[in-house]
């Protein structure tokens, strides 16, 4: 699939998967959904949720995950935090443009550019949060989200990122 048409469906996610109202009761909610499907899938990923300030309003990680995940979650978020997109779009964005982070002026030990960062929007575009997500392939942690943001929004029909 181009490039282009991957981003598209990326957009199609961020535009779909969008709150009327976000705060820590619904952080809570979001993550007990996250942690579900974590212990029923029995696979090894860290998972948080932050508001876009930073505050951590929920983290689990599953037996199995390591500490590097960490690192990871914390890239991820500083990279949504600073392009206020999914970090799965900002990878594509760059692969598209034949361009770096580091062309960007951006160091690759805070800012990554795979998939498992995604904005928490209100309905109103409003960037409240990020959920994170690591511990699988980047487009299997992305799906991971996907998954879990539709279902707790009960949004239908959303498009599937195809996972390689």
């Amino acid at each position: 699939m181009e490039l282009q048409a991957l981003l598209q469906i990326v957009d199609q996610q961020e535009a779909a998967l969008r709150f009327p109202a976000f705060n820590s009761q619904v952080a809570w909610e979001l993550g007990t959904l996250l942690h579900q499907k974590i212990v029923e899938a029995n696979i090894p990923i860290v998972v948080a949720i932050r508001a876009i300030n930073g505050k951590t309003l929920f983290q689990y990680s599953s037996d199995g995950a390591n500490f590097g995940s960490q690192a990871w979650l914390d890239r991820k978020f500083k990279t949504v935090q600073h392009f206020e997109r999914s970090t799965l779009h900002q990878k594509l964005f760059l692969q598209s443009r034949g361009a770096t982070l580091a062309d960007r002026g951006l160091s690759i030990a805070e800012f990554v550019a795979a998939g498992g960062g995604f904005p928490i929007r209100l309905t109103d575009s409003t960037l409240v949060g990020v959920l994170l997500v690591s511990g699988l392939k980047d487009t299997e942690d992305h799906a991971f989200i996907i998954d879990a943001l539709s279902d707790y929004l009960q949004v239908k029909g959303v498009p599937a990122y195809p996972i390689n």
